[in-house]
């Protein structure tokens, strides 16, 4: 009998992709969000909180923690004389009379604000959000970047759509002209400029007095931003495409060139001002306005804005013990769990991508409102409007009021009278 031949040793054929039956389910959820971070846009400039394996549900509240404003400067000690200059070098520069007192206590300094109270702010899941598709047993053998593609791309782009829209919705409702805090426990208004726009700018002139009056409003809300401490770094202003479209005609606008660039955040960013990012959002476009609502239309939304005046809580859920495979993941403060489950009624597995989500808005410690409330008053900003003190609780956002209520008056012909106002 012939001897059997040495079998040689197995080497996986790496030219052919693993399908989704048998990859590393993490590897699905991470593609998953990185596919969405990409299409992100308005939802992106908000704090963003997020875990993965959570094992609360919805109605569950998350406290996170407030940051810290400043630690104060104390006395630590100091001359008890005062000190008279002398030729250098002369032998007289150190004065024997001069004794340094060395306090015992750390005294707080009244000149350096001191706020290191450490609390929280409460964000509820108020929702669970997820998006699922059922799959064939063709789709089930894609490898993983065909199943991306076809699969995952539209999940994902759906949910990027929904977060923005979500985030336009909370903002306006938050911070709108006609907003109120009050449905959330929590009456609380920003500060606010304005600007007066042409009701029907029908000449070059007009068109560029509403592009001064934008630029003067943006410099009225960055003043209330310095005054008020926001951040200085990482400001943007939030806008609409009717607002752009007045910017974009003013030669003092600094366009920005994003060409090539796959951040929908980025193409979204339209140029700057004042050395501050201006974003465009089609969303915030379409949110209503409330109240007071004369010469005010949704297309004319305007903010000064700190991405760290809202937060955006989002929490993927423990894998349930009856998904076939599944996968929690976190990045750029996005979480999402991603799994396929079975349907009963459809007879076919399904691939549900889910997070909890919940928003809040980001206010100051009560001791530091009153404290900035004084000092705004006192300082009188010139077209800066405060809410009422009990109010006063926001401080990483301004918002511009635009309205077209200025009446244009342009002069035209009418044939054997003369010249009338339109």
């Amino acid at each position: 009998m012939a001897d059997n031949p040495i079998q040689p040793p197995y080497v996986p054929d790496t030219t052919q992709h693993e399908s989704i039956r048998i990859t590393q389910p993490k590897w699905v959820t991470n593609g998953a969000l990185g596919l969405l971070n990409q299409e992100l846009t308005l939802s992106k400039l908000c704090y963003r909180d997020s875990s993965t394996d959570f094992k609360g549900t919805v109605g569950e509240v998350v406290n996170i923690k407030r940051p810290t404003r400043s630690v104060g400067v104390q006395n630590i000690g100091k001359s008890n004389a005062s000190f008279a200059p002398t030729e250098w070098g002369d032998g007289k520069d150190q004065d024997p009379s001069r004794k340094y007192d060395h306090d015992s206590k750390f005294v707080h300094d009244s000149l350096s604000p001191q706020h290191t109270e450490e609390t929280y702010i409460q964000v509820k899941l108020t929702d669970n959000k997820g998006s699922a598709v059922e799959l064939t047993d063709e789709q089930l053998d894609f490898d993983i970047d065909t199943f991306a593609a076809d699969i995952l791309k539209p999940q994902t782009d759906g949910f990027a759509q929904y977060l923005d829209w979500r985030m336009a919705a909370e903002l306006t409702t938050r911070f709108g002209k006609g907003g109120s805090e009050a449905q959330f426990g929590l009456p609380a208004e920003p500060v606010s400029v304005a600007a007066e726009l042409y009701e029907n700018p029908q000449t070059e002139a007009q068109l560029k007095e509403d592009a001064l009056a934008i630029r003067n409003a943006i410099i009225d809300a960055r003043k209330a931003f310095n005054a008020m401490g926001a951040p200085q770094s990482g400001r943007y202003i939030l806008t609409t495409p009717e607002v752009e479209s007045i910017l974009l005609k003013d030669p003092m606008f600094q366009g920005a060139d994003w060409s090539g660039t796959t951040d929908a955040l980025r193409r979204a960013i339209v140029g700057q001002m004042y050395g501050i990012n201006i974003v465009t959002s089609s969303e915030l476009a379409a949110m209503p306005v409330q109240g007071d609502t004369k010469g005010v239309s949704a297309g004319l939304h305007m903010y000064m804005w700190h991405p760290t005046a809202m937060i955006q809580c989002t929490k993927a859920p423990a894998i349930p013990k009856g998904a076939t495979f599944g996968a929690g993941a976190s990045a750029d403060g996005v979480a999402l769990r991603w799994l396929v489950d079975y349907s009963h009624e459809k007879m076919t597995d399904r691939s549900v991508i889910n997070t909890y989500l919940g928003y809040s808005t980001v206010t100051e410690d009560k001791r530091y409102c009153n404290e900035m409330y004084a000092r705004l008053t006192a300082a009188k900003l010139s077209g800066v409007s405060l809410p009422d003190q009990d109010k006063f609780k926001i401080m990483r956002a301004v918002r511009i009021d635009l309205s077209r209520t200025k009446a244009a008056g342009v002069k035209v012909a009418v044939k054997g009278t003369g010249t009338k106002s339109a």
